[in-house]
């Protein structure tokens, strides 16, 4: 089981049984946590595709990708954050 939480506040879990339909699992191994601002087209992007835009276009500074982004969302960019700290638990009796 996976939680994710922000400012002690639960945002969204995963238990490892729900992945049992993709026929993957949540990975038992040492891993790293990687933490950064990526940003999906899936995420607030115009949906469906403006009619004459080519919205496989995401640069900010091109004017013909202009129609495939949100308003103001260039606006967020260069983007940085602070991360105070992280923790990350293990069930006691889990391996």
């Amino acid at each position: 089981y996976i939680k994710w939480y922000l400012n002690d506040r639960y945002l969204f879990g995963i238990k490892g049984e729900s992945l049992n339909i993709t026929g993957s699992k949540i990975p038992d191994e040492p891993m790293y946590l990687l933490m950064n601002t990526a940003v999906a087209s899936s995420w607030g992007f115009p949906v469906p595709c403006p009619d004459g835009c080519d919205c496989s276009c995401f640069e900010c500074n091109n004017p013909d990708c202009d129609c495939a982004l949100p308003t103001g969302y260039c606006d967020n960019f260069p983007a940085n954050f602070e991360i105070d700290y992280v923790r990350v638990y293990q069930a006691v009796d889990e391996p």
